[in-house]
């Protein structure tokens, strides 16, 4: 009876337990849910104002532009019918009508003076600055903070990181630990991969394209036909894809460490010192020379651990705002990782120096850093 009595009693605990954890999760869903709506209401009501404010902008600009045009517009026909006076007064041969001429025209060029052209650029971007950085800082905070709560333990990468001394020593580079190449690690990449070949219409005349546009070697000058998306000042090529949303992986296998490998907003420089990748607010590149490798973006360097690496893995997430470079060999080593919010269709863009070779690789048959096709093909 003493055990029946004991079984009933646990019997009841445990449904009083029941009731508790359902008591106890009702209240942190609700809890949590409320938070999770009012940051949403609250990114909801930033983003109508930004578009607001864009909006007035254009219109602004618009308006000023519409207004100049009017103004150009009546001025021009003045200026039709002044000229038509000017024909007939010179035929009349009348030298005083000829010599009062010129005081009838002056206030014309007054005006024409006093007319300002509106700029077509808006400078959104430079205007809007705090808005991309608090952006950049909620994608960090919701992709790597958030996100890691619920990622399993051994997904964890083991990153060592020396910190600064109390005699302001700078900090070292990060130095990230190699992961093995094995089917749960680079399968999933594998999986998000993207054939690519390069837009021969975008490729500096140094550059020469083999392979089905997949291989571009710096070599002597190349008879392209002029283009506006042509390169003109740096040894650079964008391919032909871009990614606006999703996951995507490819890996570009190069002869000698004299290289820039990124991304690109379409609207990038041609013809300019801006134009190379990473030095500007477009674009964003992993910079790999022999004794330097770095991270390029809006013309900001972060140094970064050289290697020598001769494959580099490239994984950009366009939904979470994150492009991550990787060292290939028969490991897998994180290089560095862009965190950004990315508004624009991106492209993939390289920058290869004298005699350097790049070439995009098949991943769809490679399955491994040193199998059949990769050997065969690349001569690895």
């Amino acid at each position: 009876m003493q055990q029946v009595k004991k079984t009933e009693e646990l019997i009841d605990t445990l449904k009083q337990q029941k009731i508790s954890v359902k008591d106890c999760a009702s209240r942190a869903q609700t809890n949590y849910g409320n938070k999770f709506e009012m940051l949403k209401k609250e990114l909801e009501q930033v983003q109508a104002k930004v578009l607001q404010y864009i909006g007035s902008e254009e219109q602004l600009a618009l308006d000023q532009a519409d207004s100049a045009l009017e103004r150009l517009e009546e001025k021009c026909a003045l200026l039709r019918e002044t000229s038509l006076k000017l024909v007939s007064t010179l035929k009349s041969n009348d030298s005083l009508q000829i010599l009062q001429f010129p005081q009838e025209i002056y206030p014309f060029n007054k005006t024409l003076q006093d007319i300002v052209l509106p700029s077509s650029d808006l400078s959104i971007e430079n205007k809007l600055q705090g808005v991309r950085r608090a952006l950049e800082q909620i994608s960090i905070l919701t992709y790597q903070d958030l996100q890691a709560c619920f990622r399993p333990p051994s997904e964890s990468l083991d990153v060592s990181e020396s910190v600064s001394t109390d005699k302001g020593d700078p900090v070292k580079p990060v130095i990230l630990q190699p992961l093995r190449v094995n089917l749960h690690i680079r399968e999933p990449f594998l999986q998000w991969c993207s054939q690519l070949s390069f837009d021969v219409n975008t490729a500096h005349r140094f550059l020469s394209l083999s392979k089905g546009n997949r291989r571009v070697s710096h070599k002597d000058t190349q008879k392209y036909p002029i283009h506006t998306d042509r390169f003109e000042k740096e040894w650079q090529v964008m391919c032909r894809e871009s990614f606006s949303s999703g996951q995507h992986y490819w890996e570009v296998l190069i002869s000698s460490q004299w290289v820039y490998l990124g991304v690109t907003y379409r609207k990038i420089s041609r013809r300019d010192a801006s134009a190379l990748i990473g030095r500007n607010s477009v674009s964003w590149a992993l910079q790999l020379f022999d004794k330097s490798y770095s991270a390029w973006h809006a013309n900001q360097e972060v140094k970064l651990q050289p290697a020598a690496y001769s494959r580099i893995g490239v994984h950009l997430d366009y939904t979470a705002g994150t492009l991550t470079f990787y060292g290939i060999t028969d490991t897998m080593t994180p290089i560095h990782t862009f965190q950004s919010v990315f508004t624009e269709p991106l492209y993939p863009v390289i920058w290869v120096g004298e005699d350097v070779v790049a070439t995009l690789c098949c991943l769809r048959e490679d399955r491994g850093p040193f199998s059949r096709t990769t050997r065969d093909e690349y001569g690895k």
